[in-house]
């Protein structure tokens, strides 16, 4: 479910890196029309809250309770948010498929406008063709969904919606594939006349964001663990916030500071540049809700002895994998400055993936997780004041080159400069 709204924000990403509008009409019906859909929708999704029951045994079978005013004994069945969407329990899983159906609607509709354009490019009318297709195909998926949960008479039409879901996601990817496998074909001014590329800035700058959004639903869900007075809870509270920290610091040296050395700017019309935005706006955010949504559980049963594999295999796994992606990261972007740091990653990752088959208690596997990431951070620290330093010498010896092959260089007052 969240891969299908990670799908949503792509989707926008997708058109408004490359066209802008400052029309009323976009800004009061199009961008209101979005943000109710994908409220709706979200609003569809069951509430998870896996910390509700004060034992670390939860049933959510079902229990039996009798009228305090006598009568007779009746049934209660408790549903698991899993349970109710299967099971489209006040139209969940309808819902859900409906408005997220209806929002692609809203992107064909913005396509569609690029054809109308008069003043628009033909490589701009070539991309909105494409993407009227894709789009097309998503929205008519995701509403299929509804149909189903109206049409099956079964009584968990809500799995078949998850594959109904799952073909959106592999429509919406597939295309995408298609489409930079057709301009990769191409030389770099031949592909640039048959789209419209994307402007870097923008993108760099919206999936910071994204990042920093999906660490801030970490610090959001600590925040919703109620206080406690025990050592332990404070210790663990401690070390998921720095956490999510030292991600925030990990994310941002790993990817470049200026927009000519990312690489989307080296090759956009590349399977590079489309790993990157669907490893970075899809898998990446996927890792970190379940590094937020699993520290939750675990401060909130840190007093508990007993072994909570679940949450240890998200915490632990969900690190394992943003390690990795962090390693994606740097390759794409060519930051070979972490060479050593990057093999170093690799042997914590297997540590990290043994932290969680050890099955051990809450606080060991947080506090063990913390000290692997601090390490991480440490070296990361390292080797990059180390390349700043390297950076600095070479600079020093060009200019000293330069001052012997040129002499004094004489400049003219600022005032004398003829401004373009």
């Amino acid at each position: 479910m969240f891969l299908c709204v990670a799908m949503q924000w792509a989707m926008r990403v997708h058109y408004c890196s490359r066209f802008a509008s400052t029309s009323v009409f976009h800004a009061i019906i199009m961008e209101e029309l979005e943000f109710l859909f994908i409220a709706l929708a979200v609003w569809h999704i069951p509430l998870s809250d896996a910390t509700v029951d004060a034992a670390p045994s939860t049933d959510h079978t079902s229990f039996s309770s009798g009228s305090s005013y006598g009568g007779d004994e009746k049934n209660i069945i408790t549903l698991t948010p899993v349970e109710q969407m299967a099971s489209n329990t006040n139209g969940c899983a309808f819902g859900f498929s409906l408005f997220l159906g209806l929002n692609s609607l809203i992107y064909l509709a913005r396509w569609s406008e690029i054809l109308t354009n008069p003043f628009a490019t033909p490589g701009a009318k070539t991309l909105a063709r494409f993407s009227i297709v894709t789009y097309t195909s998503v929205a008519c998926v995701f509403l299929s969904g509804a149909i189903v949960c109206k049409l099956v008479p079964d009584e968990e039409p809500g799995w078949w919606c998850l594959l109904i879901w799952s073909g959106a996601l592999l429509t919406f990817i597939g295309f995408l594939s298609l489409w930079t496998w057709n301009m990769s074909s191409k030389v770099e001014e031949e592909a640039q006349s048959l789209s419209v590329p994307m402007c870097v800035d923008y993108i760099k700058i919206r999936v910071g964001e994204w990042t920093m959004v999906m660490l801030g639903e970490t610090v959001l869900s600590l925040l919703g663990v109620p206080l406690e007075s025990d050592i332990t809870t404070y210790l663990m509270f401690m070390s998921c916030m720095l956490i999510a920290g030292n991600l925030q610091f990990h994310r941002f040296i790993i990817h470049p500071i200026h927009a000519d050395d990312h690489v989307l700017k080296l090759g956009q019309f590349s399977f590079k540049g489309l790993l990157y935005l669907i490893w970075a706006t899809v898998l990446y955010a996927t890792f970190l809700v379940g590094i937020g949504a699993s520290a939750k559980v675990l401060v909130k049963k840190a007093t508990y002895g007993e072994v909570f594999s679940a949450a240890n295999w998200c915490l632990c796994g969900g690190l394992a994998a943003a390690f990795v992606s962090n390693m994606v990261f740097a390759a794409l972007h060519g930051r070979t400055e972490f060479e050593f740091h990057t093999v170093f990653k690799g042997a914590t990752i297997i540590f990290l993936l043994a932290l969680a088959c050890a099955e051990l208690k809450p606080s060991y596997t947080v506090f063990g997780s913390y000290l692997i990431l601090l390490m991480q951070t440490a070296l990361m620290v390292i080797e990059n004041a180390t390349v700043d330093q390297d950076e600095d010498d070479e600079d020093e010896v060009a200019d000293e080159d330069e001052d012997e092959a040129g002499g004094n260089i004489v400049t003219e007052p600022y005032d004398t400069r003829v401004e373009p």
